[in-house]
């Protein structure tokens, strides 16, 4: 494991696998595990959510920023300025 960030309001913990350079989302007290993608090429260098926990954004290690948006369950990336969806 390489980083891990809990919600700040406790309902979500986010941990950044060190091997794959995946990010998984699980919901707690459940535990359960409400996502698992693939990770960025090259891992992850760090995560966090946003202040009101609806956002979780990792860095990789190529550069690009990705932001999981919890309401709509997609993923947005923004490589160096460039804002995308996918």
């Amino acid at each position: 494991m390489r980083s891990v960030a809990f919600a700040p309001d406790g309902r979500l913990l986010a941990a950044a696998m060190s091997a794959s350079g995946a990010v998984h989302v699980w919901r707690i007290p459940q535990g359960t595990l409400i996502r698992t993608p693939d990770g960025p090429p090259g891992g992850v260098d760090g995560i966090a959510f946003s202040a009101a926990g609806a956002l979780l954004a990792w860095g990789a290690a190529d550069g690009a920023v990705y932001v999981w948006r919890e309401a709509q369950a997609d993923l947005a990336e923004c490589d160096h300025g460039k804002a995308r969806t996918s």
